[in-house]
């Protein structure tokens, strides 16, 4: 959903900015959600989760979830194999991050 945002609504001249941008974009989409507080770059034991999505508890008290959301950003031209690797790299990072107690007090 929000890849398809980007394209609808990011001019060109936006997407050449890269990562920062894309985060910050990300970052105000999941801002108008009614169910969770975005945090960007949590602080965990692991280092820091691009955007952590924390239900609103004192809202919505039998919330059982909260999400992780870790961006990479892969270049127009990088081959498969990078977007791959990328995938990868984010998987490793949002468990190692859900393993912390930063992520499992939440």
């Amino acid at each position: 959903y929000i890849a398809d945002c980007l394209k609808r609504y990011a001019s060109q001249r936006d997407k050449q900015k890269g990562e920062f941008f894309v985060h910050g974009f990300t970052l105000a989409m999941t801002a108008q959600n009614r169910f969770y507080r975005p945090i960007s770059e949590q602080d965990t034991q692991a280092g820091y989760v691009d955007i952590f999505l924390c239900p609103l508890l004192e809202i919505y008290s039998d919330m059982k979830h909260s999400y992780i959301v870790e961006l990479k950003y892969a270049k127009y031209k990088d081959p498969e194999r990078r977007v791959e690797e990328l995938r990868q790299e984010a998987i490793a990072q949002a468990n190692r991050y859900a393993d912390t107690e930063t992520v499992k007090n939440a």
